[in-house]
């Protein structure tokens, strides 16, 4: 077949082109001294484009092969950024660890300067900077986790969060990149394409037993911290001393006199401690730390956490003589709409020397924690669990009981119950009548799971 060779009049191509249409050839040529610039809307297919005066395209869209001769050919496209990921494994960071975070552009770039990617950790916003892959299709931005950053899932602030800070990034003709992020939360961002977790906040204790200053501290005391989050064991020794610094015992963090239940680690000593006797303690930084592997700093001197104590041990669990469970935050409450959660809260429980921790669970019986066994939350009268999988219609109890230093638990005391309900009262029908006539009435009973108002024997169908 005989190749055909077209030369393209300038007039004529542009007025093509620009009406959007599609050229197929074997060759074409622009010729020299020709200006042809190819608008997004059109395309030109070929063996080969032959250019001897100038070419300017959209590299992605207007042509099928790469324009080859001497005359000036120009890609006029501008690079644009199509995922933002990480190579960071998904996961929970602490402060002072490293997250690369790559933005892939969907040509090769090049980049002067530090340009700057802000991201979205809570309080104050956190800023990656620019740190390596100029002339890849691969921008890599290296951000540090510092103190009082958090994310439950690490993602950039909006669709404009890549900035120049002075600097340029370019695609190979020189033309500078388009920057718009995909945005936050959709299909290509980075909270989409990873699961990274920030901490950035350092646990610290929420509440101590036997009390700081205590005056009646009993001798069999176990040692009860709660802390700011959940918490596990680190590096370093607890100490408990007497009031001449000397030391009474030292427990590792690796001991089995230690056990931590959420956000509460319990300190068991192996000896119980001299009676009327002021002792403190001490524990070393790193000893307890968070999930992220933040670490507690640790406390120091005698002045912290010292106390003194009484003249004979408590065995004396703490009372529940007017104790109350409720569930929900505040009032009682009958039914809840959500099948992921379950508040309650408590008052009452009373203890001669001072509760030091409370431990609840969930069930769907009466005192029951088959749903959620006992878990220490320290010495506050709240809690939540936001991780549950519940049964609409079913009705699930709270069961709470008091812990004083000692050791010594309280009763059991349940909650009267919360129906989940995510679809509105649900009815139950029922009949007396067990065999069927056709000269006597039979009657129907419908039992709500909760007070309902306007209904009518008019809304029961039955066939």
């Amino acid at each position: 077949m005989k190749q055909i060779r077209w030369i393209v009049p300038v007039f004529f191509l542009m007025s093509i082109l620009f009406a959007q249409t599609e050229i197929n050839q074997s060759k074409i040529e622009v010729p020299a001294g020709a200006s042809i610039t190819v608008p997004i809307t059109a395309y030109i297919c070929a063996d080969t484009i032959k250019v001897l005066g100038t070419f300017t395209y959209y590299i992605s869209t207007s042509v099928c092969v790469e324009p080859i001769g001497s005359g000036g050919i120009s890609d006029i496209q501008k690079s644009a950024v199509k995922t933002i990921s990480s190579a960071t494994i998904n996961g929970s960071y602490k402060i002072g660890d490293v997250i690369p975070i790559d933005i892939s552009f969907d040509e090769s770039v090049t980049v002067t300067g530090t340009p700057q990617l802000t991201l979205e950790t809570g309080d104050t916003n956190a800023v990656a900077d620019y740190a390596s892959g100029s002339g890849s299709t691969t921008l890599t931005f290296n951000y540090t986790v510092a103190s009082g950053h958090s994310s439950s899932d690490l993602e950039y602030v909006s669709t404009t969060a890549l900035t120049l800070n002075d600097g340029t990034i370019t695609d190979a003709s020189g033309n500078a990149s388009l920057l718009t992020l995909p945005s936050p939360g959709t299909g290509t961002s980075l909270s989409s394409t990873k699961d990274i977790v920030v901490d950035g906040i350092i646990p610290t204790l929420s509440s101590l037993s036997p009390l700081d200053g205590a005056t009646n501290a009993s001798p069999n005391s176990n040692f009860i911290l709660s802390f700011s989050e959940n918490v596990a064991s680190g590096k370093g020794e607890f100490i408990i001393k007497d009031s001449n610094g000397g030391e009474y015992e030292s427990i590792s963090a690796s001991s089995d006199k230690i056990s931590i239940s959420g956000n509460v680690a319990t300190v068991n000593p192996a000896k119980d401690m001299k009676i009327t006797t002021p002792y403190y303690v001490t524990l070393d930084s790193g000893m307890f730390k968070d999930v992220a592997g933040n670490e507690f700093v640790g406390i120091i001197g005698d002045t912290t956490w010292n106390f003194t104590t009484s003249a004979e041990a408590d065995v004396i669990a703490p009372s529940v003589a007017s104790a109350v469970v409720s569930d929900g935050d505040s009032v009682d409450v009958d039914t809840q709409h959500t099948t992921k959660s379950i508040i309650a809260n408590w008052s009452g429980f009373t203890d001669e020397v001072g509760i030091a921790s409370y431990d609840w669970g969930i069930g769907t019986t009466s005192g029951g924690t088959e749903i959620k066994d006992w878990t220490a939350v320290g010495n506050i009268t709240t809690a939540s669990d936001s991780t549950l999988s519940l049964t609409n219609g079913y009705t699930y109890y709270v069961s709470v009981r008091a812990v004083d230093g000692s050791g010594n638990q309280s009763d059991v005391v349940p909650s009267d119950g919360v129906t989940v309900e995510v679809a509105g009262p649900i009815p139950t029908l029922s009949s007396s009548v067990t065999t069927a006539t056709n000269s006597s009435p039979i009657t129907f009973t419908v039992v709500f799971s909760s007070a309902v108002t306007g209904f009518e024997s008019t809304d029961l169908t039955i066939g």
